[in-house]
């Protein structure tokens, strides 16, 4: 979330601080550990599937303003 609002944030602390975008460095990371273990997808088809904690059909509206193409929406149970 905080990459959208990172300008605002930075200009806040009036750019004496930096502001770590924990998502690029998760993804580095896991890019790394993946290509590791040999478990790129390189064949070029994508299936993108987005697990989440609760469906609202709000939530699947905007899931539809950033990701073009279907969405496959699928509830994962992780509090049990």
């Amino acid at each position: 979330h905080y990459p959208i609002i990172r300008n605002q944030i930075s200009k806040f602390f009036n750019f004496n601080i930096e502001v770590v975008d924990s998502a690029r460095i998760v993804s580095m990371i896991l890019r790394d550990t993946l290509e590791k273990n040999n478990l790129l997808n390189d064949s070029g088809r994508v299936s993108d599937q987005f697990f989440i904690s609760d469906y609202t059909p709000y939530f699947e509206k905007i899931a539809r303003m950033f990701f073009e193409g279907e969405i496959n929406l699928r509830k994962a149970d992780i509090w049990s």
